[in-house]
């Protein structure tokens, strides 16, 4: 059984035994990710009419999306999705190693398609007047190279080179979890604030913005200085 608290009871279908008279609801999920995303919405306008939902899927990006779902508090409900969503992101990155390192060189860097040599993508920046751009190495990576923080933004950046020349993406629209609880300022804080802590990104995402889209967009407020 899934744990979202005690007013509902969703089960896993391998798991779910009929023991209770209480009217159920099966939903039933594939991998098609528009598909899942719109049984998702619908799961939100029958939630309260059923006391027992039964789901056919261990897709975690589904599962930790239901659990949102009844967390009423915004940034205990952000700090959820940012958590889980970051553990799956490590899991996609640790399983298939795309970036290959080999004494503190990634394959791009092997490969001369970087302008740096050492630690990969690690490299804070600070654009400049006329498009000039300052890199540093950032101030989160340690010195056994890995990191003193949870960035989604980094976690969900794919580079140039292993776009060109693998099959390993972490597409932004993957994520039911992103599209389904976030608008659209919001997930430009998320998708464009490399490294930046897990504290400041959900403090900018609890920020109100009456300005419309594009003018956020253009002004690049969702960027945190």
């Amino acid at each position: 059984m899934i744990e979202v608290n005690n007013k509902i009871n969703i089960y896993n279908i391998d798991e779910y035994k009929k023991k209770t008279n209480d009217i159920v609801y099966f939903f039933y999920f594939n991998d098609n990710k528009d598909n899942n995303y719109k049984l998702i919405k619908k799961f939100i306008k029958y939630k309260d009419k059923y006391n027992t939902i039964v789901i056919n899927t261990n897709d975690l990006d589904i599962i930790n999306s239901i659990k949102a779902i009844y967390i009423e508090d915004k940034y205990k409900r952000n700090e959820f999705i940012y958590e889980e969503l970051c553990n799956i992101l490590d899991d996609k990155w640790n399983k298939y190693n795309p970036c290959q390192f080999c004494n503190n060189k990634c394959i791009a860097s092997r490969n001369n398609y970087m302008d740096k040599e050492y630690n990969g993508c690690c490299y804070s920046f600070k654009r400049k007047r006329f498009g000039k751009v300052n890199k540093k190495p950032c101030i989160h990576l340690k010195d056994d190279k890995t990191c003193d923080t949870k960035n989604i933004s980094c976690k969900l950046f794919t580079c140039i080179y292993l776009r060109k020349n693998t099959n390993f993406k972490t597409n932004y629209e993957d994520y039911i979890m992103l599209k389904l609880f976030f608008n659209k300022k919001e997930r430009l804080i998320i998708k464009y604030n490399f490294f930046k802590t897990k504290e400041e990104i959900l403090k900018k995402l609890q920020e109100k913005s009456i300005k419309p889209y594009i003018l956020y967009l253009l002004s690049f407020d969702f960027v945190i200085n």
